[in-house]
């Protein structure tokens, strides 16, 4: 499919090769290959979403910005822009505006499981767990193989309260990723916070047998094992 605003199929053609080597984390030769191509294809959106990713991932955050606005302003639908900037947003601590980039872009394409855990995380740093749980329950319900958005939706879940739904669902991340240190120790905490204090044990030696050096797993360990 070509680009937003594309001027030629040799536009398109050095936008992918420009696109194969952000993927392959060859940054440098990315950013040459997205500016030379908008010397002659300025009014593409992707190239410009393209370089703002580039930008981004060189940690050019303000030059990144203005890339990611420059491709909404010449599709106000292009996702990856949105999606973007919405990150930038929030990682500044912008919650509000990372909401409204975040919501948009889950309006445009609500099948990417992906902004719904965006948008998620943007609703949980501001407090709206409600909104939270919405997007990370639709998150599960369409990459329902992924662990992520299970072990997210456990963590608001016990945010809220609601500890046994919180323990379902680490379980169900754990099932599907055995070796997560940080999983199992989180589980750990669960079965604590639930009274279930030999589990909790079981769970944070797995993570310590996992991970020899995890912190947070030895601490809750040396904890539990000092109420005795």
């Amino acid at each position: 499919q070509a680009a937003a605003g594309s001027q030629s199929d040799g536009c398109d053609a050095r936008f992918d090769l420009a696109n194969l080597e952000l993927r392959h984390e060859e940054i440098g030769s990315a950013e040459t290959q997205f500016r030379a191509q908008l010397a002659s294809c300025p009014e593409d959106a992707e190239v410009h979403t393209g370089l703002a990713a580039t930008l981004a991932a060189e940690g050019q955050t303000d030059a990144a910005q203005a890339e990611f606005r420059r491709g909404i302003e010449l599709d106000p639908e292009n996702r990856a822009a949105l999606s973007g900037l919405g990150e930038i947003e929030l990682e500044a601590g912008h919650v509000s505006q990372a909401i409204r980039l975040l919501a948009e872009t889950v309006r445009i394409d609500p099948s990417s499981a992906n902004a719904h855990e965006q948008l998620a995380r943007a609703y949980a740093q501001s407090g709206q767990l409600s909104g939270a749980l919405t997007e990370l329950h639709k998150a599960v319900e369409l990459k329902p193989e992924d662990p992520m958005p299970h072990s997210a939706l456990s963590q608001v879940l016990a945010a809220t309260g609601s500890l046994d739904q919180a323990t379902d669902e680490q379980r169900i991340a754990l099932k599907l990723f055995e070796d997560d240190a940080d999983g199992w120790n989180n589980l750990g905490v669960l079965e604590v916070r639930t009274g279930h204090t030999d589990a909790a044990r079981a769970d944070f030696q797995h993570a310590l047998r996992l991970h020899p050096d995890h912190t947070q797993a030895k601490a809750n360990l040396e904890r539990l094992n000092g109420q005795h």
